[in-house]
């Protein structure tokens, strides 16, 4: 085996499944938290991921959020190893296979912000 074909069996074997990546950003939540934790330089808490999620969603509740992020969305990511949810100082993190994401990611952002809310904008 070439050394470059080595190189591309090892990356594959690390790459998400293009169905599982689609299902991961099938949820508009989910997309917003991937963007979040994009823009926090891959951490965030989950006080920072809600305020995030509040300023980019209408008629929202933080507290709805929360619970949300923590009994759904972030243990999907878990599971597929994008992020970790570090529970005792409540801390996410995204993970090396999140980068397979980002291309979808960034196709779906023109139709998620519209306007003022781009995820690129550095403003709070």
């Amino acid at each position: 085996m070439t050394s470059a074909h080595a190189r591309q069996s090892a990356r594959s074997s690390h790459e998400l499944p293009k169905d599982l990546a689609f299902a991961l950003l099938s949820d508009q939540r989910r997309r917003y938290v991937l963007h979040a934790l994009l823009r926090e330089e891959g951490v965030a808490t989950m006080s920072e991921l809600r305020d995030r999620l509040v300023t980019w969603e209408d008629d929202v509740d933080g507290a709805e959020i929360t619970a949300e992020l923590r009994e759904v969305h972030l243990p999907k990511f878990e599971a597929a190893g994008v992020v970790a949810y570090y529970t005792a100082s409540d801390v996410v993190e995204l993970l090396e296979p999140a980068t397979d994401l980002v291309p979808y990611l960034e196709l779906a952002a023109t139709d998620d912000f519209q306007g003022d809310a781009d995820p690129q904008s550095n403003a709070r």
